[in-house]
């Protein structure tokens, strides 16, 4: 599989840094393992609303990244899409927004990693806000490492 675009995230809680990590998912899960958890995305309220003649690259399967804020109380916000809307000469992508904001709830994990194949970094909310202690977020390496 190529690898995939990561979703966007802003950034705004005054103690959690991410460092070089990108974030790839949204999930509910109780069981997390390398590409194999017991869970599924989160789905968002807001409708896709793919664009026509919108162009393919299979480093962006999806033809779109969720874009997310982390508050400065912790919760995560889901303000949107970035749907895929061309390919410049120096082979990045240029986007078109699709705007909404959504609260998510509950208790989820975000994924990221530091590059698509390496280990993944899931980072725990529970009832809606970030854990914030490092150590309690759970990191996955790829089989055989």
């Amino acid at each position: 599989m190529t690898a995939q675009y990561p979703h966007e995230i802003e950034n705004r809680h005054p103690t959690v840094t991410f460092g070089d990590l990108y974030l790839y998912q949204a999930i509910r899960a109780t069981q997390l393992q390398y590409h194999d958890y017991d869970g599924q995305p989160i789905a968002f309220a807001l409708p896709v609303e793919r664009l026509a003649n919108a162009p393919m690259c299979s480093a962006l399967w999806a033809g779109y990244i969720d874009r997310f804020v982390l508050n400065a109380d912790g919760t995560l916000d889901h303000i949107g899409y970035a749907h895929l809307a061309g390919i410049n000469d120096d082979a990045s992508f240029s986007f078109d927004l699709q705007d909404g904001t959504e609260r998510v709830t509950g208790d989820f994990f975000l994924e990221f990693r530091t590059d698509f194949f390496g280990s993944h970094t899931y980072v725990p909310f529970v009832g809606a806000h970030i854990v914030t202690d490092i150590a309690a977020w759970i990191v996955v390496k790829p089989p055989g490492t």
